[in-house]
């Protein structure tokens, strides 16, 4: 019973001493109140006083409640919501005391502040608003102010507090990532000089598929010959080591890691490259060893050194087993050809060439096989004086015979002396009949749709002019709608919407993220806030372009908002030109050109709700906008504390130099990108 006893004293007298404690913090937060309360009572008389229209009118106040830190120098944003108060001039004071007196009830807050912020005015004028921000920033603006400092690096690790929070990225960004940090070694499957170093390469495929064949009609071999050969072999050498060092396609994902790279390269193209790389050097290395190796009169071998020297040049057109990268070549050239009608001009060349490739190894053959059989005393076509002609003749002459068994063009006097070439004819002409159908049905196709396409612009515009004339539009507006229209539609042929490709709706969301980026972003990078996120949080700039951002077309001589006007977004100049004027009609008239990729326009918008557009905005041009909607903005920003921290921070710094222009009487919409870029990145550090 006596540990019972003591125990429960030591209980009672640590209650007491906790209630004390209470009771102390409780009259200094009730000190602090107090404070705040004499500071706004000064704040709203002098607001009603000062504000003759306000004396006999209605007050609309928001005043805002919201926890504190202990340590902040700042008084976050709260809400409590006075309007529609009826005062006068005599009560003013009293009736702003009355809202205040409440606050003797409990609190169940530590520290709390109060801030008003008046009704937005729609005057030509915003001298007297606070410029008060948005919720969103001011919360996180309290918070990160002095408890958790945010490094601007541009680092992806950030330190909240004791928590390490890591901005992630997207898989694909990922392997990007990787690859930059693999000493640069490995390279973007569709990186800009890759794919040059492929069309050279196809080039050189199209080099071998024309001239290992004529080597049946032996050519002499000439300074371009030799080049030619050691070009090819130097190239394909070191293809090698850049099929090495560059990603591949996976299951749909690119992948980047050295060592899946090396046992994709053995599964592929290893024995391709062994097959034609070894006969090559073999028989480069046995001419510059041997010179004359076909001359015995000098040295040479004689017969085994001819025999020697076929056989290799036989090995060499496994060369044209790259046919196979021929594909992928043309797919990689197709993806950027940007224009529907260049594309069905480019399918119609590659028919052609598919049809000459045919007629050229088809030629190439049926001489080889007159000459095998020459050269084993069976009667063959060639014998009709044709060896004594220069290897060029007997090279068109066989190419006529073989294009003229795919068309009814007339035929020269070329038949075949034994029954292999009989049986060879005639397999030309069955595989002609599918073959040539092919490729003729192939190009009246792309020339039947090309015809379409040309048939059904010429119809809607047609039906535009009718629609105009039967409606009696005046003649400047139909001539204004005829401009915008042929802009818009020739823009649309270059540009196309996402919803028009269907087969993109199976995208994944982080995919249409990146999609989104790549569209919208490029236009934006210009402010140096997007430039900072696009380093800080790839995350959180692609959500913002695909969520937050609109795009709208504007015709010449359209206005895209007035002086006066509630501004609504952020806007970039994607294509096009426009005219700001503010002060318009006055001696103060200033009027500014706003460009892409320079400048942009109205972005207090995105920080404070109580932003009216000073001026006017009229497209000089046709003009394609990127608009960045602030309560998005303001969603998908928040979302990631750190980032939001950093905008926050810079929004607070941006609107107190918006303030100090109001004062100075010298606010504006536009942002001229060459005079206040250095000023906008000082907001960052």
């Amino acid at each position: 019973m006596h540990n019972g006893d003591s125990e429960e004293v030591d209980l009672h007298q640590w209650m007491r001493h906790l209630l004390a404690e209470h009771r102390l913090s409780l009259e200094a937060k009730l000190l602090e109140l107090k404070e705040g309360q004499r500071y706004i009572t000064e704040l709203l008389t002098v607001n009603l006083n000062g504000d003759s229209s306000a004396r006999t009118g209605k007050l609309h106040k928001v005043v805002s409640w919201e926890c504190g830190d202990k340590d902040s120098d700042v008084a976050p944003p709260a809400t409590a919501t006075v309007e529609d108060t009826e005062l006068t001039e005599g009560h003013n004071k009293d009736a702003c005391n009355s809202v205040l007196d409440n606050s003797d009830g409990p609190l169940h807050e530590p520290s709390m502040a109060l801030r008003v912020k008046p009704k937005p005015k729609r005057a030509s004028s915003l001298q007297g608003n606070d410029f008060a921000l948005r919720e969103v920033w001011a919360k996180h603006y309290s918070r990160f102010s002095n408890k958790e400092r945010v490094p601007l690096s541009g680092q992806t690790s950030e330190t909240m507090g004791s928590h390490s929070i890591k901005l992630a990225l997207s898989p694909s960004m990922e392997n990007v990532n990787k690859a930059k940090n693999a000493k640069g070694l490995i390279a973007y499957p569709a990186s800009k000089h890759r794919v040059a170093w492929d069309l050279f390469g196809g080039l050189l495929i199209l080099y071998d598929l024309f001239m290992i064949p004529l080597k049946v009609f032996e050519y002499p071999d000439t300074l371009f010959t030799d080049a030619m050969d050691w070009m090819t072999l130097l190239f394909w050498t070191l293809n090698v080591a850049a099929t090495l060092t560059v990603g591949f396609t996976r299951r749909g994902e690119t992948v980047m890691a050295p060592r899946e790279i090396f046992k994709n390269y053995l599964r592929t193209w290893c024995i391709v490259d062994v097959i034609t790389l070894v006969p090559d050097w073999a028989f480069t290395l046995v001419r510059i060893a041997t010179p004359n190796l076909e001359d015995a009169s000098s040295g040479g071998l004689g017969e085994e050194g001819v025999r020697l020297l076929r056989i290799l040049r036989l090995a060499r057109t496994a060369r044209l087993l790259r046919l196979l990268k021929l594909q992928k070549v043309m797919e990689k050239i197709s993806d950027y050809l940007d224009s529907e009608v260049a594309s069905i001009m480019a399918n119609i060349a590659k028919m052609i060439l598919l049809l000459l490739a045919l007629n050229h190894l088809i030629a190439c053959v049926w001489y080889a096989l007159s000459i095998a059989f020459h050269d084993a005393g069976v009667p063959a076509w060639v014998d009709s004086g044709m060896l004594t002609e220069p290897w060029d003749i007997r090279y068109v002459t066989s190419f006529h015979w073989s294009i003229t068994q795919f068309t009814p063009a007339s035929k020269p006097q070329i038949h075949p002396a034994n029954i292999v070439e009989q049986t060879f004819a005639i397999f030309v002409v069955v595989f002609a009949l599918v073959g040539f159908s092919y490729v003729v049905g192939s190009i009246l196709g792309s020339l039947a749709q090309l015809r379409s396409m040309t048939e059904q612009s010429a119809k809607d515009f047609w039906m535009m002019r009718r629609f105009l004339r039967r409606n009696h539009v005046p003649m400047e507006l139909a001539s204004r709608i005829q401009r915008f229209v042929e802009h818009a539609h020739s823009q649309q042929q270059k540009k196309m919407s996402i919803q028009e490709v269907k087969v993109l709706s199976l995208l994944s969301g982080g995919l249409m993220e990146e999609l989104q980026c790549a569209m919208n972003m490029p236009h934006m990078m210009l402010h140096p806030l997007f430039a900072f996120l696009n380093n800080f949080s790839v995350i959180t700039v692609q959500r913002l372009a695909k969520e937050a951002v609109q795009r709208f077309q504007l015709a010449r001589g359209d206005t895209q908002f007035l002086p006066n006007q509630e501004g609504s977004y952020l806007y970039f100049i994607a294509s096009g030109r426009m005219q700001y004027v503010r002060d318009a009609d006055t001696p103060n008239e200033r009027v500014e050109v706003v460009d892409k990729g320079e400048d942009w326009i109205g972005e207090p918008v995105i920080w404070t709700p109580f932003w009216i557009h000073v001026g006017q905005l009229t497209a000089v041009s046709e003009c394609d906008l990127c608009a960045v909607a602030p309560k998005a903005f303001g969603d998908i920003v928040a979302l990631v504390r750190p980032v939001a921290a950093i905008v926050a921070r810079y929004s607070q710094k941006f609107m107190l130099w918006v303030k100090d222009l109001d004062t100075k009487g010298e606010l504006t919409d536009v942002m001229q990108g060459e005079d206040v870029l250095d000023l906008i990145r000082s907001f960052l550090d």
